[in-house]
């Protein structure tokens, strides 16, 4: 069965989910305990998220339209294990990427360091 959100030519047989990567793409998957962290109905949490969206994308832009997309994607809200149903969304797969790639950017920016007070030194007292 086809993805609706995902054109022709985009399959890949070889790939989870059959979906062909753009190169230089990382999958999360891979080397990851995340899929083991789903809950045992997380099958059926999934399909609860999309219809309640009607399998469409709730991903809102900066104008705050809202996408509308054909959903196939369901994303944690917030980060973390909490995989209730008011942290869930429906997305697409450009909106999940694009959110995906924001919260990968802000997690490799560099923290700011507190920088200590310079203390005289040892010598020089």
């Amino acid at each position: 069965m086809r993805s609706p959100a995902i054109g022709p030519g985009l399959r890949d047989p070889e790939r989870p989910g059959g979906v062909r990567l753009p190169r230089g793409s990382v999958v999360t998957w891979d080397g990851s305990d995340r899929r083991a962290r789903l809950p045992h109905d997380w099958a059926l949490r999934r399909v609860r998220v999309l219809r309640r969206a009607g399998y469409k994308c709730e991903a809102r832009f900066s104008t705050g339209e809202r996408c509308g997309a054909p959903a196939n994607q369901v994303d944690h809200i917030v980060r973390g294990d909490d995989h209730s149903p008011e942290n869930l969304q429906a997305l697409c797969v450009y909106c999940h990427g694009q959110k995906t790639a924001g919260e990968a950017a802000q997690a490799r920016r560099p923290r700011p360091r507190r920088e200590r007070e310079s203390e005289r030194h040892p010598g020089s007292l």
